[in-house]
This record gives C-alpha cells, structure tokens and sequence, in this order.
C-alpha cells in the first residue's frame, strides 16, 4: 500500500499519500515489523492538509500546534496520534495522522 501512495512531486492536491521517518531500497516508505527493533510508524496526509495548517500558522493569528496520541482504536491496538493546528474559535485542523507499534518516547520524538 506505501508503494501505491507514497509521495511524488505530480501529486494531487487532495489526493492522500504515506511517509514515514524511513526509506526502502526503492525510495519508498519503509515499514517495519512492528517489533521493538523495527517499529512500525506510518503518516498519512495530503498537500491540502499540509497546505491549511501552513495557511493558518502564517495568517498572523493565535494558533497552537497539538499532538495528541489515542490508545486502542483498532484491534491491535496501535496508538494513532494526530497532529494539527486549533486556531482562535478553537477550529481543530488535521495535517497528519500517524500509526505507530509502540508507546514510547523513541516514536513520539
């Protein structure tokens, strides 16, 4: 699936794609096991995403960049956090949502 929707410059704007802190062999997302010594960790956006939270952090307004993990959403159990901007009328606006395999400081740095 990472190869199918990875990121490429002639990308859609809405069109969603994968990214993560690795590269495989081919450039792509890599994806671990999910084992201690190979977690897991995939981030889901898209350019329009992206391109709303840049707008509002430089529209000179108040705005407070959350993330925020939520526990057990899936049967196994994988911590999903979210990440985006809240702007004065408390609007919450996603740029991206990570899966990871752990809890622990290693994935939330």
């Amino acid at each position: 699936m990472t190869h199918a929707c990875w990121y490429k410059p002639e990308i859609k704007n809405a069109s969603g794609f994968m990214f993560g802190p690795k590269l495989d062999s081919d450039g792509h997302t890599y994806v671990g096991s999910g084992e201690d010594a190979d977690p897991f960790i995939i981030g889901v956006t898209s350019l329009a995403l992206v391109d709303t939270c840049l707008l509002f952090s430089r529209s000179g307004k108040f705005v407070q960049f959350h993330a925020d993990a939520t526990l057990k959403v899936s049967d196994l159990g994988y911590p999903v956090i979210t990440c985006g901007i809240t702007d004065n009328d408390r609007s919450y606006y996603v740029g991206a949502i990570f899966v990871v395999s752990q809890h622990t400081e290693n994935e939330y740095t």
